[in-house]
């Protein structure tokens, strides 16, 4: 079988609001890939640099697997967390990359993003089926957004209890399923802001793929 192996690391993070910053990472495939060895997500540590520095986290990559053609070729997921003075873990930012396809050491930037709105917005939006015609102000649609913490006491829409809680307790939108990251399709609906920028460095092995008709 066709093999392809990926090595690197995880190197850090610059330009996030946030401070004291870990980064979660995870490589998505298609039903083409078998996983041989290796671990395809993780965990860095929690890095705190000094003021304008960028964080460190020097965390390893290492997966191989054999496949059968390149539809569903890897990509790299990151979440990138910070912890503020009160210990609570606030989103900095989501991003996506695909592993790239030829052989060989390569650097890559991953720029990342959040959910986000104009206080008009948080305020005004609704629930996902909106009256209006057009497409939803899915700032915060409630299929594919988690409040930080939830607070039922306080009526109105989910944008105005997103916006008190953030301002009370810290804390902003998340994303309820990790697959928007990568998806195109489902990641249109949301209002976004960039962040900052997640440094990694990989080395792409690929063995046998033209003997075994693995072509694009």
């Amino acid at each position: 079988m066709a093999e392809l192996h990926v090595v690197g690391q995880v190197l850090g993070g610059s330009g996030f609001q946030l401070d004291n910053l870990f980064c979660k990472w995870f490589i998505e495939t298609g039903s083409n890939f078998r996983l041989l060895q290796g671990l395809t997500g993780g965990q860095t540590h929690c890095d705190y640099p000094n003021a304008d520095e960028a964080a460190v986290w020097g965390h390893p990559i290492d997966v191989h697997w054999t496949l059968k053609g390149i539809d569903g070729w890897p990509r790299l997921q990151v979440e990138v967390w910070g912890v503020d003075q009160f210990g609570r873990c606030e989103l900095a930012g989501y991003g996506c990359c695909i592993v790239p396809t030829s052989p060989g050491a390569h650097q890559l930037t991953v720029h990342t993003w959040r959910p986000c709105g104009t206080m008009h917005e948080q305020i005004t939006c609704e629930k996902r089926h909106h009256p209006a015609p057009g497409p939803p102000p899915s700032v915060l649609d409630a299929a594919y957004i988690h409040l930080p913490v939830p607070m039922p006491h306080i009526p109105g829409p989910a944008g105005l209890r997103a916006a008190v809680t953030a301002f009370f307790l810290g804390g902003v939108p998340t994303l309820k399923h990790r697959e928007v990251i990568s998806s195109p399709v489902d990641r249109f609906r949301l209002h976004t802001e960039s962040s900052g920028e997640v440094h990694v460095r990989v080395c792409v092995v690929s063995k046998d793929l033209y003997r075994y008709g693995v072509t694009a």
